[in-house]
Protein backbone atom coordinates (compact mmCIF):
# COMPACT_ATOMS: atom_id res chain seq x y z
CA UNK A 1 0.00 0.00 0.00
CA UNK A 2 1.55 3.35 -1.04
CA UNK A 3 1.54 5.92 1.66
CA UNK A 4 0.13 9.15 1.26
CA UNK A 5 2.60 12.23 -0.06
CA UNK A 6 2.97 15.06 2.65
CA UNK A 7 1.40 18.35 1.24
CA UNK A 8 4.26 20.39 -0.24
CA UNK A 9 4.85 23.54 1.76
CA UNK A 10 5.76 27.18 -0.42
CA UNK A 11 8.63 28.42 -0.11
CA UNK A 12 7.65 31.24 1.86
CA UNK A 13 6.07 29.00 4.21
CA UNK A 14 9.72 27.57 4.52
CA UNK A 15 11.51 30.68 4.82
CA UNK A 16 8.73 32.00 7.61
CA UNK A 17 9.77 28.54 9.32
CA UNK A 18 13.26 28.99 9.61
CA UNK A 19 13.06 32.67 10.34
CA UNK A 20 10.36 31.93 13.68
CA UNK A 21 12.50 28.63 14.72
CA UNK A 22 11.77 27.58 18.45
CA UNK A 23 8.90 30.47 18.84
CA UNK A 24 6.41 30.10 20.87
CA UNK A 25 2.81 28.68 19.41
CA UNK A 26 1.01 31.90 19.48
CA UNK A 27 4.08 33.92 17.73
CA UNK A 28 3.66 31.52 14.75
CA UNK A 29 0.20 31.42 14.55
CA UNK A 30 -0.05 35.43 14.16
CA UNK A 31 3.83 35.30 11.62
CA UNK A 32 2.03 32.49 9.73
CA UNK A 33 -1.96 34.67 9.44
CA UNK A 34 0.41 37.53 8.27
CA UNK A 35 2.19 35.38 5.81
CA UNK A 36 -1.47 34.12 4.62
CA UNK A 37 -2.63 37.71 4.28
CA UNK A 38 0.21 38.74 2.42
CA UNK A 39 0.73 35.90 0.06
CA UNK A 40 -3.09 35.44 -1.07
CA UNK A 41 -4.59 37.37 -4.38
CA UNK A 42 -6.49 40.50 -3.39
CA UNK A 43 -9.98 38.71 -4.77
CA UNK A 44 -10.16 36.63 -1.77
CA UNK A 45 -9.57 38.83 0.55
CA UNK A 46 -12.41 40.32 2.51
CA UNK A 47 -12.64 44.14 1.67
CA UNK A 48 -14.51 45.96 4.65
CA UNK A 49 -16.35 49.28 3.36
CA UNK A 50 -17.58 51.50 5.89
CA UNK A 51 -21.12 53.02 4.53
CA UNK A 52 -20.88 56.99 3.97
CA UNK A 53 -24.41 57.21 5.68
CA UNK A 54 -23.02 55.34 9.01
CA UNK A 55 -19.86 57.61 9.33
CA UNK A 56 -20.50 60.59 12.63
CA UNK A 57 -18.95 63.62 11.95
CA UNK A 58 -16.67 63.17 15.23
CA UNK A 59 -13.53 61.42 16.25
CA UNK A 60 -11.63 61.10 19.39
CA UNK A 61 -8.23 61.81 20.82
CA UNK A 62 -6.80 60.48 23.68
CA UNK A 63 -5.16 62.54 26.20
CA UNK A 64 -3.35 61.76 29.77
CA UNK A 65 -5.76 62.06 32.65
CA UNK A 66 -5.25 65.41 34.90
CA UNK A 67 -2.90 65.59 37.91
CA UNK A 68 -1.89 68.24 40.59
CA UNK A 69 1.04 69.02 38.30
CA UNK A 70 -0.69 69.10 34.86
CA UNK A 71 -3.91 69.84 33.04
CA UNK A 72 -5.70 67.64 30.96
CA UNK A 73 -6.36 70.25 28.08
CA UNK A 74 -2.35 71.68 27.98
CA UNK A 75 -1.33 67.76 26.69
CA UNK A 76 -4.26 68.56 23.78
CA UNK A 77 -3.15 72.20 22.60
CA UNK A 78 -0.83 72.20 20.02
CA UNK A 79 -1.57 68.96 18.82
CA UNK A 80 -1.85 68.69 14.95
CA UNK A 81 -4.64 66.17 13.93
CA UNK A 82 -4.30 64.97 9.85
CA UNK A 83 -7.69 64.26 8.47
CA UNK A 84 -9.00 63.69 5.03
CA UNK A 85 -11.20 66.32 3.35
CA UNK A 86 -13.91 64.12 2.47
CA UNK A 87 -13.98 63.21 5.89
CA UNK A 88 -14.64 66.44 6.84
CA UNK A 89 -17.01 68.03 4.19
CA UNK A 90 -18.48 64.13 3.40
CA UNK A 91 -17.39 64.32 -0.19
CA UNK A 92 -15.73 61.61 -1.59
CA UNK A 93 -14.39 63.52 -4.45
CA UNK A 94 -11.91 65.80 -2.05
CA UNK A 95 -10.55 62.20 -0.63
CA UNK A 96 -7.27 63.30 -2.20
CA UNK A 97 -6.82 66.61 0.08
CA UNK A 98 -5.29 65.67 3.45
CA UNK A 99 -6.21 68.55 6.00
CA UNK A 100 -3.58 69.40 9.10
CA UNK A 101 -5.83 71.12 11.94
CA UNK A 102 -3.98 72.17 14.97
CA UNK A 103 -5.41 71.89 18.61
CA UNK A 104 -5.92 75.69 19.74
CA UNK A 105 -8.32 75.29 22.36
CA UNK A 106 -9.75 73.01 24.41
CA UNK A 107 -13.61 73.80 25.81
CA UNK A 108 -15.17 71.02 27.68
CA UNK A 109 -14.90 67.81 26.08
CA UNK A 110 -14.72 69.72 22.34
CA UNK A 111 -11.22 70.97 21.04
CA UNK A 112 -11.21 73.84 18.93
CA UNK A 113 -8.69 73.79 15.99
CA UNK A 114 -7.48 76.31 13.48
CA UNK A 115 -6.18 75.09 10.05
CA UNK A 116 -2.50 74.39 10.37
CA UNK A 117 -1.57 72.69 6.06
CA UNK A 118 -2.69 71.27 3.29
CA UNK A 119 -1.41 68.44 1.23
CA UNK A 120 -2.22 66.12 -1.34
CA UNK A 121 -1.97 62.00 -0.85
CA UNK A 122 1.11 60.25 -2.86
CA UNK A 123 -1.20 57.80 -5.47
CA UNK A 124 -3.05 61.33 -6.63
CA UNK A 125 0.47 62.94 -7.35
CA UNK A 126 1.29 59.67 -9.30
CA UNK A 127 -1.73 59.79 -11.38
CA UNK A 128 -0.99 63.17 -12.56
CA UNK A 129 2.38 62.59 -13.72
CA UNK A 130 2.39 61.15 -17.49
CA UNK A 131 4.67 60.83 -19.95
CA UNK A 132 4.87 63.09 -22.66
CA UNK A 133 3.55 66.26 -20.71
CA UNK A 134 6.03 68.82 -19.08
CA UNK A 135 5.57 69.45 -15.40
CA UNK A 136 6.02 72.78 -14.14
CA UNK A 137 6.12 73.13 -10.19
CA UNK A 138 6.78 76.47 -8.15
CA UNK A 139 6.18 77.99 -4.31
CA UNK A 140 6.16 81.32 -2.73
CA UNK A 141 6.13 82.93 0.14
CA UNK A 142 2.89 84.92 0.97
CA UNK A 143 1.57 87.32 4.19
CA UNK A 144 -1.74 86.80 4.75
CA UNK A 145 -3.98 90.35 6.04
CA UNK A 146 -3.80 88.68 9.36
CA UNK A 147 -0.27 87.99 9.74
CA UNK A 148 0.01 84.84 8.39
CA UNK A 149 3.20 83.44 6.21
CA UNK A 150 2.28 81.07 4.10
CA UNK A 151 4.21 78.70 1.43
CA UNK A 152 2.17 77.45 -1.11
CA UNK A 153 3.54 75.05 -3.50
CA UNK A 154 2.23 74.93 -7.06
CA UNK A 155 2.06 72.43 -9.71
CA UNK A 156 0.48 72.21 -13.41
CA UNK A 157 0.86 69.93 -16.70
CA UNK A 158 0.80 70.76 -20.19
CA UNK A 159 -1.74 69.84 -22.54
CA UNK A 160 -2.58 69.28 -26.29
CA UNK A 161 -3.46 72.08 -28.34
CA UNK A 162 -6.76 71.71 -30.62
CA UNK A 163 -6.15 69.66 -33.79
CA UNK A 164 -2.64 68.42 -32.70
CA UNK A 165 -0.99 65.59 -33.93
CA UNK A 166 2.05 65.33 -32.43
CA UNK A 167 2.33 63.13 -29.91
CA UNK A 168 4.54 65.05 -27.18
CA UNK A 169 3.63 68.19 -25.26
CA UNK A 170 6.98 69.53 -23.68
CA UNK A 171 6.89 73.31 -23.32
CA UNK A 172 10.48 75.16 -24.07
CA UNK A 173 12.18 76.28 -21.03
CA UNK A 174 11.53 79.79 -21.85
CA UNK A 175 7.88 79.37 -21.60
CA UNK A 176 8.47 77.09 -18.28
CA UNK A 177 10.07 80.33 -16.94
CA UNK A 178 6.75 82.61 -17.98
CA UNK A 179 4.48 80.23 -16.47
CA UNK A 180 6.45 79.51 -13.53
CA UNK A 181 5.96 84.04 -12.97
CA UNK A 182 2.46 83.94 -14.09
CA UNK A 183 2.04 81.29 -11.20
CA UNK A 184 3.68 83.03 -8.46
CA UNK A 185 2.12 87.22 -9.47
CA UNK A 186 -1.25 84.68 -9.33
CA UNK A 187 -1.05 83.54 -5.67
CA UNK A 188 0.59 86.86 -4.71
CA UNK A 189 -2.24 88.95 -5.37
CA UNK A 190 -4.81 85.98 -4.54
CA UNK A 191 -3.61 85.61 -1.29
CA UNK A 192 -2.58 88.45 -0.02
CA UNK A 193 -5.49 90.45 -0.24
CA UNK A 194 -7.34 88.12 2.06
CA UNK A 195 -6.93 86.11 5.74
CA UNK A 196 -6.55 82.02 6.66
CA UNK A 197 -10.15 81.38 6.26
CA UNK A 198 -10.88 83.24 3.10
CA UNK A 199 -7.65 81.87 1.77
CA UNK A 200 -8.60 77.85 2.35
CA UNK A 201 -11.63 78.04 0.92
CA UNK A 202 -9.85 79.33 -2.38
CA UNK A 203 -7.82 76.42 -2.21
CA UNK A 204 -10.04 73.85 -1.73
CA UNK A 205 -12.27 74.81 -5.03
CA UNK A 206 -8.90 75.12 -6.89
CA UNK A 207 -9.87 79.02 -7.60
CA UNK A 208 -6.56 79.69 -8.31
CA UNK A 209 -5.78 76.69 -10.53
CA UNK A 210 -8.31 78.14 -12.79
CA UNK A 211 -7.07 80.99 -12.96
CA UNK A 212 -3.83 80.43 -13.52
CA UNK A 213 -4.99 77.58 -16.13
CA UNK A 214 -6.64 81.04 -18.13
CA UNK A 215 -4.04 83.30 -17.68
CA UNK A 216 -1.41 81.21 -19.11
CA UNK A 217 -3.24 79.86 -22.35
CA UNK A 218 -1.70 82.54 -24.47
CA UNK A 219 2.04 81.21 -23.63
CA UNK A 220 1.08 77.38 -23.38
CA UNK A 221 -2.01 75.39 -22.73
CA UNK A 222 -2.00 74.00 -19.36
CA UNK A 223 -3.71 70.92 -17.39
CA UNK A 224 -4.44 69.82 -13.73
CA UNK A 225 -3.27 72.78 -12.07
CA UNK A 226 -3.40 72.57 -8.10
CA UNK A 227 -2.47 74.08 -5.37
CA UNK A 228 -0.65 71.15 -3.72
CA UNK A 229 0.51 71.54 -0.72
CA UNK A 230 0.46 74.69 1.99
CA UNK A 231 3.19 75.19 4.94
CA UNK A 232 2.18 77.77 7.73
CA UNK A 233 6.06 79.29 8.64
CA UNK A 234 4.87 82.01 11.01
CA UNK A 235 1.91 82.61 12.85
CA UNK A 236 0.69 85.55 14.95
CA UNK A 237 0.19 85.69 18.58
CA UNK A 238 -3.13 83.83 19.83
CA UNK A 239 -5.86 84.96 20.50
CA UNK A 240 -9.03 83.40 21.54
CA UNK A 241 -11.60 86.08 20.10
CA UNK A 242 -10.02 85.81 16.66
CA UNK A 243 -10.46 82.07 16.94
CA UNK A 244 -13.76 81.72 17.92
CA UNK A 245 -14.78 84.02 15.15
CA UNK A 246 -13.51 81.29 13.24
CA UNK A 247 -15.86 79.12 14.79
CA UNK A 248 -18.55 81.05 14.69
CA UNK A 249 -21.23 81.39 17.93
CA UNK A 250 -19.93 78.52 19.35
CA UNK A 251 -21.36 76.40 22.45
CA UNK A 252 -20.07 73.64 24.16
CA UNK A 253 -23.13 72.39 24.98
CA UNK A 254 -26.40 71.55 23.23
CA UNK A 255 -29.72 73.55 24.25
CA UNK A 256 -32.21 71.10 22.48
CA UNK A 257 -35.05 72.33 20.88
CA UNK A 258 -38.93 73.27 22.37
CA UNK A 259 -40.99 70.24 21.95
CA UNK A 260 -44.68 70.71 22.16
CA UNK A 261 -46.68 68.22 24.02
CA UNK A 262 -50.36 67.15 23.26
CA UNK A 263 -53.50 68.35 25.05
CA UNK A 264 -54.66 65.36 26.12
CA UNK A 265 -51.18 64.85 27.76
CA UNK A 266 -52.12 67.99 29.42
CA UNK A 267 -55.35 67.41 30.60
CA UNK A 268 -54.09 64.43 31.93
CA UNK A 269 -51.82 65.98 33.89
CA UNK A 270 -53.77 68.60 35.30
CA UNK A 271 -56.47 66.04 36.49
CA UNK A 272 -53.92 64.59 38.51
CA UNK A 273 -52.34 67.41 40.20
CA UNK A 274 -56.13 68.03 41.08
CA UNK A 275 -56.60 65.05 42.77
CA UNK A 276 -52.94 65.07 44.62
CA UNK A 277 -54.23 68.37 46.09
CA UNK A 278 -57.54 66.98 47.13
Amino acid sequence: MSKARKPRLSRGFVVLRSLIGAAPRPVFFLVLQRHRLLFFPASRRRRRRRDSAERENRSLTVCSPPSLQQIASDGLKGRIFECSLADLQQDEDQAFRKMLLKCEDVQGTNVLTQFAGMDFTTDKLRSLVRKWFSLIETFVDVKTTDQYTLRVFCIGFTKRRMDQTKRTCYAQSGQIRQIRKKMNDIIRREISSCDLKESVLKFIPEVIGKEIEKVCAGIYPLQNVYIRKVKILKRPKFDVTKLMEVHGDYSGEDAGAKVDRPKDLIEKVEKRDEVVGA
